[in-house]
C-alpha cells in the first residue's frame, strides 16, 4: 500500500505567488515572505522558495515537516519541485521552534550538501535561512555557504 501523506501535505501547503513578485535582493526580503509560513509552527518545517532569473519568487512550497528539534532534508525532495517548475535558483528556510538561531552541525552539513547538488544540476542554492520567532540567520551572510 502506498503512503501519500507527505504528498498530501505538500499539495495542501503549497502557496501560489503573484507572477511579478518582488525580487529577493537580501535575506530580509525572503524572511518577510517566509515568516508567515512558519510563525505558528511547533515543529521544524522546511520551506522552499523558487526563484526566476531576476530572483523574483515564483513559488513557495513546504517540502518537509519534522519534529520539535529535527527535520530531514534530502536533495531529491528539495530539487524535484525546483526542476519541475523550471526554477533558476532556490532559497531554503527552516524554523527552529526552540528559539535558538544557531545552526546545528546537521544544518551546516545539509546546506553544504544542497549547495553542491544545486551547482551540479544548475539550480544554485541562493541562501539557507534559519528562522526563530525573534531572529534570523542567513548562511550566505555568515559565509557558511
Amino acid at each position: 500500500m502506498f503512503n501519500f501523506s507527505g504528498l498530501g501535505v505538500r499539495i495542501v501547503r503549497e502557496k501560489p505567488v503573484k507572477p511579478r513578485s518582488k525580487s529577493i535582493t537580501e535575506p530580509k526580503d525572503a524572511v518577510r515572505i517566509i515568516k508567515r509560513e512558519l510563525r505558528d509552527e511547533t515543529r521544524e518545517v522546511v520551506v522552499l522558495v523558487l526563484l526566476d532569473s531576476r530572483n523574483s519568487v515564483t513559488g513557495i512550497s513546504t517540502v518537509a515537516i519534522g519534529t520539535a528539534n529535527a527535520c530531514m532534508m534530502h536533495p531529491r525532495e528539495i530539487f524535484w519541485p525546483a526542476i519541475s517548475c523550471g526554477a533558476i535558483g532556490i532559497i531554503i528556510a527552516h524554523n527552529h521552534p526552540s528559539g535558538n538561531c544557531e545552526p546545528s552541525r546537521e544544518d551546516i552539513e545539509t546546506a553544504k550538501r544542497l549547495k553542491d547538488a544545486g551547482e551540479l544540476i544548475g539550480i544554485p542554492l541562493v541562501d539557507f535561512l534559519v528562522l526563530t520567532p525573534k531572529n534570523t540567520l542567513s548562511f550566505k551572510e555568515k559565509n557558511i555557504i
